[in-house]
């Protein structure tokens, strides 16, 4: 679910070290520095900047389809992430193609994430790889009734020129080269958006199921406190979050911010749409302590909501997180509360939210 608890990430797994250097059990303020970018983002340094593409789509038994397309690649949430905003249109087809995603490095699971949401019910969390100069992606659905899976390559070439590759395959068939393009940087950063391509933001339309998420929407204040663990003291948490229905209402965006502490400002970004294929909510989150996970929620009432995740800890114990989000006799959100399990230890409440729509 997003919100600010992402950030216990760092406090549930770097409590012990902090708890040694305060040296008498419990955690110096002195020790609670802001974490740094890791290294491995300067992957994704050649992709930074301004680019416009074109290409070809390709589908078995139907003629080729062109397509033109821009990219924007800045970092964000501090350093931590690499931001895209893309726009895809293909001829004859009147909507343009929207995603946004998030480039980084998971440093619990060591390894590149990329987490995208996308105005054609696309959300998810996939493992990026190199290959030399090549970031190489892969994913999976169930479409019409079939599995496809998907391999994207993206090859910075030189400073102003890229090349992408999609290579699909259908239920037991062959891959074949579904979409193949070039790039070239044109800049920093992007022109204006026109009120024409603003028009276009959503191909979907949403449905009940992103109706019921109506209350999640606009700005709340929110308090509440965590616990590194069932025998440390309450940590009190304060900050503002602002969600917005995009996409036509397929997805609902989160931009938070919490109030400044000794870990300095939390910043994060979110998103919660609905997954025809997994038939469950999915929650995205990125922020600027390098957290970039994925979970997923059912409605177990109409005013309560169950998230669940799972991951390892920096020790590399795993650990497994439940989140009950509350809502009242309106569909509004009001308060979120979660319990945590790490290793063989016994469950306890981690964190806790209540939330005021201003």
């Amino acid at each position: 679910m997003n919100t600010l608890r992402h950030i216990l990430t760092l406090f549930l797994f770097a409590a012990p070290a902090l708890a040694q250097a305060a040296g008498d059990g419990t955690v110096d303020p002195a020790a609670m520095q802001p974490p740094k970018p890791p290294s491995e983002l300067g992957k994704f340094q050649p992709l930074l900047g301004y680019w416009e593409g074109s290409g070809v789509a390709s589908d078995p038994g139907h003629p080729d389809t062109k397509w033109t397309a821009t990219a924007w690649y800045h970092k964000v949430l501090d350093g931590f992430f690499v931001q895209e905003d893309a726009a895809i249109t293909l001829e004859g087809m009147k909507e343009t193609l929207l995603f946004r995603s998030f480039l980084g490095y998971d440093g619990l699971r060591k390894e590149y994430v990329v987490l995208s949401i996308g105005n054609n019910h696309t959300a998810h969390r996939a493992i990026a790889h190199w290959d030399g100069k090549s970031m190489v992606t892969a994913s999976s659905q169930v479409n019409g009734g079939k599995l496809e899976v998907e391999r994207w390559t993206t090859t910075v070439t030189d400073k102003k020129s890229m090349d992408i590759l999609g290579m699909k395959a259908v239920g037991a068939g062959k891959f074949f080269a579904h979409v193949r393009g070039s790039y070239t940087r044109k800049g920093d950063e992007p022109p204006k958006v026109s009120a024409a391509d603003a028009a276009h933001a959503f191909m979907v339309k949403a449905g009940a199921e992103m109706d019921k998420l109506k209350g999640f929407a606009g700005t709340f204040d929110f308090k509440g406190g965590m616990w590194m663990d069932a025998k440390q003291p309450e940590m009190p948490i304060r900050g503002r979050s602002i969600t917005t229905a995009i996409y036509g209402g397929t997805v609902l965006e989160t931009e938070c911010r919490g109030d400044p502490s000794p870990m300095g400002t939390y910043k994060a970004w979110g998103a919660l749409a609905w997954s025809p294929s997994s038939k469950c909510y999915v929650s995205l989150w990125v922020d600027n302590m390098g957290e970039a996970s994925l979970e997923h929620g059912w409605f177990v009432d109409k005013q309560k909501l169950v998230f669940t995740a799972a991951k390892p800890s920096m020790g590399g114990t795993p650990s497994v997180m439940r989140s009950v989000v509350s809502l009242d006799d309106k569909g509004v959100l009001t308060q979120h509360r979660v319990h945590t399990i790490v290793g063989t230890g016994a469950a306890f409440q981690c964190f806790k939210l209540d939330y005021t729509k201003r």
